[in-house]
């Protein structure tokens, strides 16, 4: 459901879910009928960043720098170049979004900061996809997949660079 999370521990997730929705269906050109009109609008952006992982009550942050060096994370969620962090799942299995509608030209950081885990760990290392998109829900759309593992907490994993222009 697009108007509330089924879970309270993933308020926030509707908002991605809209952003995924909306793309597929100005990509696929899907009928969105049934769905309030208001809320149907491909949100197309320079470039759209998902962090997801494997371990549940785990806390695993998404940290994007822009080309000044300005990093948008839970915590400084609005950037001043215009990036746009989700909130924050600290229970669950992400994901996690930056989304930059405008971006300024330059090279852009992405990292993750394996925080916190309370789940009982009998598999060992959590492993983490991050996936860039650059020019999210346009023609000419583009995806770069990392998978890492994780293995110490309170790590800090540079994913890698990208480059908009």
């Amino acid at each position: 459901m697009i108007s509330s999370p089924v879970d309270e521990r993933f308020d926030g997730i509707q908002l991605i879910s809209l952003v995924e929705l909306n793309a597929m269906a100005a990509r696929h050109r899907l009928k969105t009928f049934g769905y309030d009109s208001r809320l149907i609008k491909n949100l197309d952006c320079d470039a759209r960043i998902i962090l997801t992982w494997d371990a549940d009550n785990a806390d695993i942050d998404l940290w994007v720098s822009d080309t000044l060096a300005e990093k948008c994370f839970y915590g400084h969620n609005l950037s001043e170049s215009g990036g746009r962090m989700s909130n924050e799942f600290t229970d669950g299995c992400g994901p996690e979004e930056f989304l930059i509608r405008e971006a300024m030209h330059g090279k852009y950081r992405v990292e993750v900061n394996y925080y916190r885990n309370r789940q009982q760990v009998l598999a060992g290392a959590t492993t983490v996809q991050v996936i860039v998109f650059p020019n999210w829900g346009r023609k000419n759309q583009k995806s770069e997949v990392e998978t890492l593992r994780l293995k110490e907490l309170q790590e800090v994993i540079f994913v890698g660079e990208f480059e908009l222009r």
